[in-house]
């Protein structure tokens, strides 16, 4: 047999190939316009102060009205929960005066709702209903608003903040008047704590802060006189003891480059004085 040798060769491949489309990523969408740090928290600052000065303004609104006795039934109600307590702890402690209300609120509940209880069992002949059912049922009976809360507690901090800011102000003397007025207040207070008792200055300050904004607005006119009069004499005083000091300070740093410029004189003699002796021992030896 005659060997057989195979010849085929693939054909060679002359057709092109489609075009595959590949899918493309689309475009990145542009990045957020920001406001830069620097232009808003300006805007956000000032809001944030406007805010504040207004509950502040309404806080002293509310204050000026108590202790004006604007609203007669909530400036008394005011007064007398301030001074009741105040009289109270002067005799009981605090924990005493707490257990105390919880003990007559417990006891007079009790008594009122099985005394409710017991008459709809008797008289109706059905079976009786806490008189608190409503309440207890209710979900919110003891839930905090969380809103009025932060309100609360961001009114304190503004407060407290103000406060350290003015007594900052007092005690740096950013003005002298001020500075000197708070002065004699701390001192009066610092004597006054060292023979009463804080409680008894909490009274005699709840006195005068519930009765002598109503004595001025019924003597406005006399005490402004009376005032701007001893403003006066007091300015007038303060001036003439300045004058005194800077004359005292005058003479005083007088007198003292003379005693300098003496004790300068004597000690330059004395050393003319010796060296004027050396050379005549000179001369003579």
């Amino acid at each position: 047999m005659s060997e057989i040798k195979s010849s085929y060769s693939a054909p060679a491949v002359t057709e092109d190939l489609p075009a595959v489309d590949v899918p493309r990523a689309p475009p990145a969408p542009p990045a957020p316009a920001t406001i830069p740090a620097s232009k808003s928290a300006p805007s956000i600052s000032q809001a944030t102060r406007m805010q504040h000065r207004d509950v502040l303004a309404r806080l002293e609104t509310n204050i000026k009205n108590i202790v004006f006795w604007r609203d007669p039934v909530r400036s008394g109600a005011y007064f007398f929960l301030i001074m009741g307590l105040l009289i109270l702890s002067r005799h009981y402690s605090l924990i005493q005066i707490v257990a105390a209300c919880l003990t007559v609120a417990t006891g007079v509940n009790l008594l009122y709702v099985n005394a409710t209880v017991q008459s709809e069992r008797i008289l109706m002949a059905q079976q009786g209903v806490n008189p608190y059912q409503t309440l207890l049922e209710d979900s919110r009976l003891a839930s905090l608003d969380r809103s009025h809360l932060h309100g609360y507690l961001d009114t304190g901090s503004m407060i407290a903040e103000r406060l350290a800011r003015r007594l900052a102000r007092v005690v740096l003397v950013e003005d002298t008047k001020t500075s000197c007025k708070w002065l004699a207040i701390f001192f009066m207070t610092w004597k006054l704590a060292s023979y009463v008792s804080g409680r008894t200055l909490a009274i005699l300050a709840t006195l005068a802060a519930f009765s002598l904004p109503v004595l001025y607005a019924m003597n406005k006119d006399t005490i402004d006189e009376r005032y701007t009069q001893m403003e006066g004499n007091v300015q007038r005083q303060v001036t003439q003891l300045e004058q005194n000091m800077h004359e005292h300070w005058r003479r005083l740093s007088t007198s003292a480059r003379f005693r300098l410029s003496k004790v300068g004189t004597t000690a330059t003699d004395a050393k003319n004085t010796i060296q004027k002796t050396s050379v005549t021992t000179k001369k003579d030896e």
